[in-house]
């Protein structure tokens, strides 16, 4: 893999995107070409990225039509830079890369189950409309990796036809360097939280059945809890006004979005990670997000909902309890246990053992070459 030229394209901002920043600096390391093609608000200047060649891609337009407007504007850079190696980071991406495909192996990270969805649970169209287009420019991919094993199933069967496509599986492993070392509030100190006060941290993006409103009403309930919320989304100005309705402000923190190589900083002062998706929607059911692996990472015990996934993995290294009633008593019972029994919910060691990003590094950089894969 050493020396081949690489692209990233990525709908969305690369300093806030674990996966996305693993992959640059996995090809970094092994001395190629890395270009990233994405939609930052603000360059963040980190030596780690020192040596990647940025093209930012401002957006003007807002629905639809944004996303009309990054495949042009990608296209056009595609066409001034060379590469061996294209990655579509996301699905919004997948047709401005596959633009490239005369000339590049075409890579598709498919992340998610995008024909499936939350958002789309009620819109039949939009279902439709991804489906098509995701089946359409599969045609132009030699590699597609996916998160879960559930996910290389469903998708595997579904795009059974696509012959040519090699499928593997890499996981949302955190990183496995610290580069957690820069300056950052003391959150306690910061947000005046009383010590006695047990820390909830959700950290990611913002979007309903979430669990965040869940949390909310938990913090509502209690006397000794407070919740940090690191994270934009489209759901952030409902779950403030919520919080304000409910004179809640003074023990749930709403933070803005962290860069990556900073978030862990403030993972590591809270005291249980919040991880209760809703199982309304196939992409939500096989859920196995990066905050549940950076959770593990640092040892905070997990508040988990019951999704195959997510509950296998805190079950089978005891990391925290999965919640299958959603019943506030529930919830305040189970943050209970934890602070009774906080050590029997760390295992750190087999955690930063078999779970970062260093034992998928090397898969990530083999399925690049083109020499594994079903």
């Amino acid at each position: 893999m050493k020396d081949k030229k690489t692209i990233i394209v990525f709908f969305g901002d690369f300093f806030f995107d674990a996966r996305c920043i693993n992959m640059a600096l996995s090809l970094l390391h092994n001395n190629c070409s890395v270009s990233i093609i994405c939609t930052y608000e603000k360059f963040y200047k980190y030596n780690q990225f020192n040596k990647i060649n940025f093209y930012n891609v401002p957006l003007l337009m807002k629905n639809l039509l944004k996303y009309w407007e990054f495949h042009k504007k990608v296209v056009k850079i595609l066409k001034k830079i060379d590469a061996d190696v294209i990655i579509a980071a996301d699905i919004y991406s997948l047709s401005s890369v596959c633009s490239k495909r005369a000339f590049s192996d075409i890579i598709f990270d498919c992340r998610e189950i995008y024909s499936a969805l939350n958002a789309h649970r009620y819109k039949p169209i939009y279902k439709k409309f991804w489906s098509f287009y995701e089946n359409y420019f599969l045609s132009y991919v030699r590699t597609v990796f996916v998160t879960a094993k559930t996910d290389y199933d469903f998708m595997k069967k579904k795009y059974c036809h696509h012959l040519q496509i090699k499928w593997s599986i890499l996981y949302n492993y955190p990183i496995d360097k610290n580069y957690s070392n820069y300056d950052t509030i003391n959150i306690r100190t910061t947000y005046h939280i009383p010590k006695q006060h047990t820390i909830i941290l959700y950290q990611g993006v913002l979007h309903k059945d979430r669990g965040i409103r869940q949390l909310i009403e938990l913090v509502k309930n209690s006397q000794s809890i407070t919740a940090i919320i690191i994270g934009n989304g489209p759901a952030r100005t409902d779950y403030l006004k919520l919080t304000k309705k409910n004179m809640l402000s003074k023990c749930i923190i709403f933070i803005d979005k962290i860069p990556y190589l900073e978030l862990f900083n403030y993972t590591k002062q809270c005291d249980i990670g919040w991880c209760m998706i809703n199982d309304r929607s196939v992409s939500y059911q096989f859920a196995l997000p990066n905050k549940l692996f950076e959770y593990a990472y640092i040892g905070l015990p997990i508040l988990s909902s019951n999704l195959p996934n997510t509950a296998s993995f805190i079950l089978k290294y005891n990391l925290g309890i999965v919640i299958r009633s959603k019943n506030i008593m529930n919830y305040k019972k189970a943050v209970h246990t934890i602070n009774q029994n906080k050590r029997l919910y760390s295992n750190r060691e087999i955690i930063k053992k078999q779970y970062t990003w260093k034992n998928q590094e090397i898969k990530f950089l083999e399925i690049l070459e083109g020499s594994i894969g079903d």
